[in-house]
């Protein structure tokens, strides 16, 4: 048995269906008060702005366009020193609209300069260290399509330093979820029925017995969430794989809807935040096993490397043309949060 999971790890299929991206532990907030976020201007077009939290004025971020047929999909994040930010575009040929082919592109984030054009790169994650990205290539739309050139089913690794890339999977699937975990060092991915654990100093891949790959700070708990980036959230004891329900039931009662989607975990408050339906999210810490604060947003963006604020999208019709930053610590300050 033990044998056959880990072929399924490293030769992964998945039924086909249409590929939906999430901003989960996604940083787009940086320490020197920007965020970088995708905002519509008057002309209906979306692109990546630096923000000022501050001031609450964007700036055109000068992202280098190498391809006139790629655009900005809306998904990006940064390293945890905030030195290097990850952009996700869309290809097309001169002739169709559809996308063909994904394009990751890695860039200094003050200079907007391209470091790495990572072809066919879709799902992402910077290591803790800062020195490495490990992605999933992946090809639009229907399994079935002709693959793009150059396309490589599975995941990699690419090193900064070294600037080698390294194929560490031969995962073939329309959408694999994967994180690279700051509590351990290591690299999780997952087609939603198994997860796989990948040693990058050992080079060494087992599976493991966790239904989830987004850990707890400390490493204690971790998140189960579906891999097409909808649906109900879970969570879990790391130890035994226990799941906590009754803290689950306490999440869902803050929201009218009975759903419970994971949105990031805090390091700094220790805590992990859901959407609970609408426009209302909660912040529940693991510490006291409660919700402690909730906060509005219809689409939570991204976070700083602490989890102490928050990018959102408001609950409006045109909520791709606006952002707020919500500081979580000053929601926890006010009285009667709980």
């Amino acid at each position: 048995m033990r044998t056959f999971l880990l072929l399924f790890c490293i030769f992964l299929i998945l039924p086909a269906h249409i590929c939906l991206g999430t901003n989960r532990q996604h940083l787009v907030i940086s320490s020197d008060g920007y965020a970088y976020i995708r905002l519509k201007d008057n002309k209906s077009k979306s692109e990546l702005v630096k923000y000022d939290i501050q001031k609450k004025g964007k700036q055109a971020y000068g992202v280098k366009r190498f391809n006139n047929s790629c655009t900005f999909l809306g998904e990006n994040s940064s390293d945890l020193q905030g030195d290097k930010t990850a952009i996700l575009y869309g290809c097309t040929s001169p002739s169709k609209k559809d996308i063909l082919s994904y394009r990751l592109i890695v860039v200094d984030t003050k200079t907007g300069q391209e470091i790495i054009s990572l072809n066919n790169g879709r799902t992402f994650a910077f290591s803790p260290k800062n020195n490495a990205i490990v992605y999933v290539e992946e090809i639009p739309g229907e399994r079935g399509s002709a693959p793009p050139p150059g396309y490589n089913a599975g995941v990699w690794l690419y090193d900064f330093n070294s600037k080698a890339k390294k194929q560490i999977s031969k995962m073939d699937a329309p959408y694999i979820d994967l994180n690279w975990s700051e509590h351990d060092g290591n690299i999780y991915f997952t087609n939603g029925r198994v997860v796989c654990k990948y040693n990058a100093q050992s080079g060494i891949m087992t599976e493991t017995a966790y239904k989830g790959i987004y850990f707890s700070p400390d490493g204690r708990y971790y998140i189960y969430h579906p891999v097409t980036g909808e649906g109900d959230s879970e969570i879990y004891r790391t130890s035994d794989n226990k799941r906590m329900i009754e803290w689950e039931t306490s999440i869902r009662k803050r929201g009218k809807y009975n759903v419970m989607s994971f949105q990031f975990w805090s390091k700094k408050l220790d805590a992990v935040a859901f959407f609970v339906g609408k426009d209302t999210n909660v912040l529940f810490d693991i510490n006291q096993g409660e919700v402690i604060a909730e906060f509005s947003g219809y689409i939570v963006i991204g976070t700083n490397a602490d989890g102490t604020l928050v990018a959102v999208r408001p609950y409006v019709e045109d909520y791709l043309s606006i952002v707020e930053i919500i500081n979580l610590l000053d929601i926890l300050s006010k009285p009667g949060m709980k």
